[in-house]
């Protein structure tokens, strides 16, 4: 066997590793940018959603304060109609 068979059997075996090698590290590269893209997209839709919750929860508070006053008025104005209380 030459020297150029040699080099030829020992460095075109040992290029395709380096050549997948860095493949495989560009993929898990771009894999990686792919997953933190998503996580900040879905972290920005969570705190989205946590706000419209929050807007939610303090417009049932309103209702439910204003609901409980209005329905305490009328009631207080039945017991003055029915019982004749003065007021």
């Amino acid at each position: 066997m030459s020297n150029v068979q040699f080099y030829l059997a020992m460095g075109i075996p040992t290029l395709a590793v380096l050549i997948s090698m860095s493949l495989q590290a560009t993929l898990y590269n771009s894999l990686s940018r792919r997953i933190d893209r998503f996580e900040d997209r879905l972290e920005n839709r969570m705190s989205r959603f946590e706000e419209r919750m929050d807007r939610f929860e303090g417009t049932l508070k309103e209702m439910r304060t204003t609901f409980i006053k209005d329905h305490t008025e009328r009631i207080v104005r039945l017991e003055e109609r029915i019982f004749h209380i003065p007021s």
